[in-house]
């Protein structure tokens, strides 16, 4: 081989590892900034995760108080409504005695008597009986409360189930993208490495070649 044909050859061998080297290099910049983004993902993933196991723990606690006071709230309906029962009964009872009163009017002072015992008696159970309405509202409309914030706090914990769910199955597949990102890097950096070694021995026999051609175009003439 002449020096001639060994420089063009080592001329055309150094311009294809140039080019190998430019490729290798987009290649591992691609790489590079596909797992840098999603490392990112992978991150957020993992924050998304963890907050959501965070308000499971909460929601989880949360619910067995919300039974808790729905149960009280029963108990407090139910015994609000069992004194309303009986002031009424109470009143009903003033108000028959009110009768019986009424008509021993004819017998001296203690007709009298007795009417203004049995109106007294129908005043208290009157106030009563009122209040003990006013007291069952109140509490009906905590049941009514109660049962709301109970089923609340069941759906919240149906809902963070759903939600650790989704982010479970995101914070995986975020990691194994990472993973396969960084296997993809390790491939293009080491691609890189290779057509990096293989322009540095295309680089010298180039200049071995031109050194022993001495009146021969450099590579730059030799590719215009």
């Amino acid at each position: 081989m002449t020096p001639q044909e060994r420089l063009f050859q080592a001329t055309q061998q150094l311009a294809v590892a140039q080019s190998k080297v430019d490729s290798a290099k987009k290649a591992d910049d691609a790489a590079s900034d596909t797992l840098y983004t999603l490392t990112g993902a992978a991150a957020l993933a993992a924050t998304k995760l963890a907050f959501d196991t965070t308000a499971q723990a909460a929601a989880i606690a949360a619910e067995p108080i919300a039974s808790e006071a729905l149960a009280a709230a029963g108990v407090a309906e139910a015994t609000a409504t069992g004194v309303l029962t009986a002031a009424s009964a109470d009143l009903a009872a003033a108000g028959v005695a009110a009768g019986f009163a009424a008509a021993s009017i004819w017998i001296p002072f203690v007709g009298e008597a007795a009417i203004a015992s049995a109106a007294a008696w129908v005043a208290e159970a009157t106030v009563t009986e009122a209040a003990a309405a006013a007291a069952e509202a109140i509490t009906s409309a905590a049941l009514v409360a109660a049962t709301a914030a109970q089923a609340a706090a069941v759906a919240a914990v149906a809902a963070c189930a759903a939600n650790i769910a989704t982010s479970t199955a995101a914070n995986t597949i975020a990691i194994a993208a990472v993973s396969a990102a960084t296997v993809a890097k390790t491939a293009t950096a080491q691609s890189l490495s290779d057509t990096q070694s293989d322009e540095s021995v295309a680089q010298i026999e180039y200049n071995e070649a031109l050194a022993g051609c001495p009146d021969c175009p450099s590579q730059e003439q030799f590719l215009r």
